[in-house]
């Protein structure tokens, strides 16, 4: 914005500047022409006019632009500090699908687009059928194979957890460090759990920031202004 001041104030000189050059060779031998707007136009050739028409043109447009870029940036803004908080929420209870909705209405906001690219490469992830699909199709295809054909262990991503259980294809085991798994990430009957996942998290620069922030709302601090990026 400021720059944009600086530019509009700099045309808005050349114009004056323009206008009373134009006005200034007039000047008649009687005395008569006065230093007023309608004497300078007055007294302006094709070519002046020409450029003052451009010079308004341009301002008007700067002016323009100066008002969006305002609108655009403080829309933003609200839109971020209503969004913080409640995907904040949202992700606290590891509710994915809710936090991608919450961006989804936010979409003025630079945080909420950048939360949402992230949580639509974690969804991709954990939705991936490729190689969690073929080991459910070799389960299904072995299910009366008592050979070394039946894997007696898979590695799929959590979401084919519940259907893989309601087509019994899969047995109960609690391994022995089943009560300091997340409730969040195991099935109650121990159908399966997750072993390892992914997370959406920030990760902090301390040689640049002083303060490290806790949450995601945090990052909307005055402090953590233009030092907060979207990796890769």
């Amino acid at each position: 914005m400021t720059i944009l001041t600086s530019i509009l104030g700099t045309k808005a000189f050349g114009l004056l500047l323009v206008l009373w050059q134009a006005a200034s060779p007039a000047a008649s031998p009687a005395g008569g022409n006065e230093f007023t707007l309608t004497e300078m136009v007055k007294n302006m050739g094709a070519v002046a006019i020409t450029v003052v028409i451009i010079l308004l043109i341009m301002s008007v447009y700067s002016i323009a632009i100066m008002v969006e870029r305002y609108l655009t940036y403080t829309a933003a803004k609200k839109q971020s500090r209503e969004f913080a908080p409640r995907v904040a929420q949202a992700l606290k209870n590891n509710r994915i699908e809710e936090a991608i909705n919450i961006s989804d209405k936010h979409r003025k906001s630079h945080l909420a687009m950048v939360v949402n690219s992230g949580l639509q490469e974690f969804r991709a992830h954990e939705q991936s059928n490729e190689i969690s699909g073929d080991e459910i199709e070799a389960i299904k295809a072995n299910k009366d194979n008592p050979g070394p054909q039946a894997p007696d262990v898979i590695d799929v991503g959590s979401v084919f957890g519940d259907p893989a259980k309601a087509d019994k294809l899969i047995q109960p085991y609690k391994v022995s460090t089943w009560d300091t798994i997340d409730p969040k990430l195991k099935d109650p009957d121990g159908y399966w759990y997750g072993d390892y996942y992914s997370i959406m998290t920030f990760e902090i620069n301390k040689a640049a920031v002083a303060n490290s922030p806790a949450d995601w709302s945090d990052l909307l601090k005055p402090e953590y202004k233009n030092q907060v990026a979207l990796a890769g």
